[in-house]
């Protein structure tokens, strides 16, 4: 499985996850409720694992993105010659922050867009 299949298959399974994870299912049951969730409950658990999505995916998504546009000073292709190759660049270059440049958008937009899609 490609490192593209597992980024676009870890946040589905992060939500069908997380509410366990939040134990929120469990003291429901606890207190002998419905396991049905509120709207404010899955909005948090679309919300948590949004944020943990953002996390596990932005080094992918920033490589992915360095290598669409990569051109070197004279505006011509060829800056990396794999992905491998432009993760080590950046590792060097920036160190482990460098994969999370652009970071707080992204886990902004993912976090409430979960939040959402998990209400709807």
């Amino acid at each position: 499985m490609s490192v593209w299949c597992v980024a676009m298959v870890a946040p589905t399974s992060l939500t069908v996850v997380m509410p366990h994870v939040c134990g929120i299912q469990d003291r429901r049951r606890r207190a002998g409720q419905s396991s049905r969730l509120s709207t404010s409950e899955l909005y948090l658990c679309g919300f948590l694992a949004g944020g943990a999505n953002s996390v596990v995916s932005s080094p992918v998504e920033h490589i992915r993105i360095r290598m669409q546009v990569q051109t070197n000073a004279k505006g011509e292709a060829g800056l990396y010659k794999s992905t491998p190759d432009c993760a080590r660049k950046v590792l060097s270059q920036y160190g482990l922050r460098g994969f999370y440049k652009g970071f707080v958008p992204s886990i902004i937009r993912e976090s409430f867009g979960y939040g959402v899609l998990l209400c709807g």
